[in-house]
C-alpha cells in the first residue's frame, strides 16, 4: 500500500466522487474539529450507542471517544490520504454523521466505519457513503482488502457491507458481544 501524494487532493477527490454521482442532497468532507461537538452528541444516543463499540456512553465520555477517533483521522489522512469523511447534509448544512476508513494497527488492515444520526437512518446515505468512500480506496489504491466489524444484530448495517461485496469471514467476541467479521477485497483495473 502506498500514501496518497496530497491528503487535501484526495479529500477533494472524495467529495467530487459523491457529487459526480448526482448526490446533492449530502457531501462527504474531511472531519474538522468543529464537528466534534456534534459528533459526541450522535454518539451519546441510546439508538446509535447500541451498535458501537463501547456500547452507551455518557456524554463526557462520548465526547473523549470522539475526539480519539477524530485524532486517529487525522493521523490516517496524512499516512495514508484517507481517513473519516463527515456526512453533511447540503440542504441545511447539518453535520450528520461520519464515514470512511480507519487503520487498524493490530490488523494491519483499514475498517470501513460509519455512523449516521437516526433521523437520517433508512435514506440510503450510509450505503452510498461507504460506497463512495470504496470506490476512491479502489481508485487511488489505498489497500487492497477492507474489513467490517458489525454487532450480529446489526442487520441493517450488516446488509450496506453486503450490498458493497463484503462477505462473512467469521464471527469474533469483542467482550461479551459477538461481532461479525466482513471482508471486502478490492479490484483493481489492470493499468
Amino acid at each position: 500500500m502506498a500514501a496518497a501524494t496530497s491528503p487535501n487532493q484526495s479529500a477533494h477527490d472524495l467529495l467530487f466522487k459523491v457529487r459526480a454521482q448526482g448526490l446533492l442532497r449530502f457531501s462527504l468532507r474531511p472531519l474538522s474539529a468543529g464537528d466534534l461537538r456534534e459528533l459526541a452528541r450522535i454518539r451519546a444516543l441510546e439508538q446509535v450507542a447500541t451498535f458501537l463499540p463501547g456500547g452507551r456512553l455518557d456524554p463526557s465520555q462520548a465526547a473523549r471517544r470522539v475526539e480519539w477517533i477524530a485524532a486517529e483521522s487525522t493521523r490516517d489522512w496524512l499516512t495514508w490520504g484517507i481517513g473519516l469523511t463527515a456526512i453533511v447534509e447540503d440542504l441545511s448544512g447539518q453535520l450528520i454523521g461520519y464515514c470512511g476508513l480507519n487503520w487498524i494497527d493490530s490488523a494491519s488492515k483499514f475498517q470501513i466505519c460509519y455512523m449516521l444520526s437516526p433521523s437520517f437512518w433508512g435514506r440510503g446515505i450510509a450505503t452510498t457513503s461507504v460506497g463512495a468512500v470504496i470506490d476512491h480506496a479502489r481508485m487511488h489504491r489505498i489497500c487492497d482488502e477492507i474489513i467490517g466489524l458489525v454487532p450480529i444484530d446489526n442487520v441493517r448495517s450488516k446488509k450496506v457491507l453486503l450490498r458493497h461485496g463484503f462477505a462473512h469471514r467469521k464471527n469474533i467476541k469483542d467482550g461479551p458481544t459477538e461481532i461479525e467479521y466482513l471482508v471486502r477485497v478490492l479490484q483493481f483495473d489492470s493499468a
